[in-house]
């Protein structure tokens, strides 16, 4: 089995490559104030439940998604709806978040995340449009089709032209 977190700890979190493909340990955004994340879950395996974690990189930012504010969330396949918003707080500067893939341990039913063989493959569709496909660390090989989400920002009234 691959161990991506070895590579990613040697580059300092910045993409690695392997098998001729770019690998990212997350997708770091600088969004703007008041927009919208769009997730838009695509396809996953059903055993580790896999999820998605979005983070606001400044501690006094709050995301809100259903009614719950929180600096940080995970959008866990088995429960979350295919297609869920993630409000950005209103902010004088963009707003940094992270997101990454993270898997639920069956055993004790905690969250693991940038284990073993765990990395994103990311494609830029358009401005403000990312497909990721995500390689949990179970198994013996990396499969970046563990988890498929599409990430779309949709601008806030301070992020529109």
């Amino acid at each position: 089995m691959p161990d991506f977190r070895s590579l990613f700890v040697a580059s300092r979190g910045q993409p690695i490559e392997f098998e001729g493909h770019q690998l990212h340990a997350s997708l770091r955004l600088q969004l703007a104030p008041e927009s919208r994340l769009h997730i838009l879950f695509e396809s996953s395996i059903h055993k580790p439940v896999q999820g998605i974690c979005i983070t606001a990189d400044r501690p006094k930012h709050r995301l809100v998604v259903a009614g719950v504010s929180a600096r940080s969330v995970v959008l866990w396949r088995d429960i979350a709806p295919n297609h869920d918003e993630v409000s950005l707080p209103g902010a004088r500067q963009p707003v940094p978040v992270t997101i990454y893939n993270v898997w639920r341990d069956e055993k004790y039913s905690t969250m693991m995340y940038g284990l073993n063989a765990a990395a994103m493959r990311i494609t830029q569709e358009a401005p403000g449009k990312w497909l990721l496909e995500c390689s949990d660390g179970w198994g013996t090989d990396a499969d970046f089709g563990d988890l498929v989400v599409r990430v779309i920002e949709e601008p806030g009234s301070r992020g529109a032209a």
